[in-house]
Parts: C-alpha cells; sequence; structure tokens
C-alpha cells in the first residue's frame, strides 16, 4: 500500500512538472534579466547561462546587456524581438559588435528577420542567428546603403538541446550612418520538408 502511494505521488509530480513545460513561461525584460534562467515560449525550452551576453565596439559608450530588450514581437506573436535604442551610429569610425548566447530544446527550424535597418554612405549592418550542429544552422541578414537582405530563408536543424548565438554588427564607416531598430528571431519544431534543408516560409 506504501509502494502504491509513492507511486501516485511521483505520477501526480510527474504530470505537474509535464504541464509547466507544456505552458509558455516567458516574461519580456533585458538580457541582464534572462541571464541564469530557463523558460518556455510556443513549445521551446530557451536556457541562458550567466555570460550570456558579450560587447565591443569603438566610439560608442560599451552597452551592457541591461540596454538590450526581449519581448514578444506584437506583429508577430509566435516570435522573440531583440531591441536596443542606442543601436545607432552616426560619427565616423564608430561600430557595435555584441553577441547573445542562450540554449534551445525542443526546436528544428529556426528563423530570423532584421527590423528597420537602415545604413548610408558605407556603413553596413549585420545579423546571424546561429545554431550549433554538424553543420550549423545558420540564418542571416545585412544591410548596406545599396542593397541587403532582411528575411533569410529558414535554417533547419537536428533535434535539441543546442547552443545558439545572434550576432549584431554595425559599422559607421567613414562617412555612413547605420541605425538598426530591432532583429527577430523564432525558433519551432515542425515536420521537415522533403528536399533541400533551408526553405523559404
Amino acid at each position: 500500500m506504501k509502494d502504491f502511494k509513492v507511486l501516485a505521488i511521483l505520477l501526480l509530480a510527474s504530470a505537474a512538472v509535464g504541464t509547466t513545460c507544456a505552458q509558455d513561461s516567458f516574461q519580456a525584460g533585458t538580457v541582464a534579466d534572462l541571464a541564469g534562467k530557463t523558460f518556455a515560449f510556443e513549445g521551446v525550452n530557451y536556457t541562458f547561462p550567466q555570460d550570456d551576453y558579450s560587447f565591443s565596439g569603438s566610439g560608442v559608450p560599451p552597452l551592457p546587456a541591461s540596454a538590450v530588450a526581449i519581448r514578444v514581437d506584437p506583429s508577430d506573436p509566435k516570435s522573440l524581438l531583440i531591441s536596443c535604442p542606442f543601436w545607432a551610429l552616426n560619427q565616423p569610425g564608430q561600430s557595435i559588435s555584441i553577441d547573445i548566447r542562450f540554449q534551445v530544446t525542443g526546436a528544428n527550424v529556426q528563423e530570423s528577420e532584421q527590423y528597420h535597418a537602415s545604413a548610408t554612405g558605407d556603413a553596413q549592418i549585420s545579423q546571424s542567428l546561429t545554431v550549433a550542429g554538424n553543420p550549423p544552422a545558420v540564418s542571416a541578414s545585412f544591410r548596406t546603403a545599396a542593397n541587403g537582405v532582411n528575411l533569410p530563408p529558414a535554417a533547419w536543424f537536428s533535434e535539441g538541446p543546442h547552443d545558439v548565438v545572434v550576432h549584431i554588427s554595425l559599422l559607421a564607416g567613414q562617412k555612413g550612418t547605420a541605425v538598426l531598430r530591432s532583429y527577430r528571431m523564432r525558433f519551432a519544431h515542425r515536420e521537415r520538408p522533403a528536399g533541400p534543408a533551408e526553405t523559404k516560409r
């Protein structure tokens, strides 16, 4: 009888954990707020390490993790939006480069898109979303005064967990300006289509 009660308690606890994992637990905040935390969003689990952010730059004040926000995209509730009000360069030689690191579990495809990127003169803006693997799954976008890619094809990968790096870079050049409003990312689990590893949405 005692064994039966123990088994019943374990089953109830397991069911409770399963229910918790199935529900979204994401709360908008900064990259600093998310350090050391795990949350669920749209059926995918995200785990941010304590050292989830790095910055380098020239001609600009350092941008801490507390200056970079992550929230649900108002125009696409299945995606997360990364943004910072200080991603704007207008002086010669200025540059910004940041990396955001985390791990995803429960996904097999990723998509990304740059929002409202503007470059003039010889300025350049680039972003990439890289899922570690062999080979890595990468989606990359860029913007110059002449051309750019806002929405790269979806990138597929095997079941997780996988380490992920978001890289964002802005260069003003010697006679340009670079502004990036935000960067969108989406992780999901879908049935993989036949054919090439990458397909358009």
